[in-house]
């Protein structure tokens, strides 16, 4: 079995929601990245540490979320600090701006968060 740990979407209603600042209208999702033996091992916060990362599972999952947007969102970002993984997609999946979709950001060595917008 995989879990999947979803969490910080917004509060219901939209609103502040510290310390986010894009997580305020339903728009955007905090994922922990996925594991060999499918638990979040909390000991490993961080993919780069985490003997249970499973960088091919992740990769997967981030490809499938970009290609499976729903009708009338685009993907505006995908952060995410794997460097194998961001550098591996660089200038391969753009946002309507012309803007890298999968980037490193300071603040996602623990968690996947993808950021979508209406189109």
């Amino acid at each position: 079995m995989i879990l999947y740990n979803i969490n910080d979407i917004s509060k219901l209603g939209g609103g502040e929601f510290p310390p986010h600042v894009t997580h305020r209208t339903g728009e955007s999702v905090d994922i922990k990245f996925m594991t060999t033996d499918g638990k979040l091992h909390p000991e490993y916060p961080n993919y780069y540490d985490n003997p249970y990362y499973d960088r091919e599972k992740t990769e997967k999952f981030i490809i499938f979320a970009i290609r499976s947007v729903p009708q009338g969102y685009e993907l505006r970002q995908v952060n995410f600090n794997d460097l194998y993984i961001v550098n591996k997609y660089k200038n391969v999946y753009f946002n309507s701006q012309g803007k890298n979709v999968i980037r490193r950001t300071p603040g996602h060595d623990d968690h996947i968060d993808f950021q979508y917008r209406r189109r």
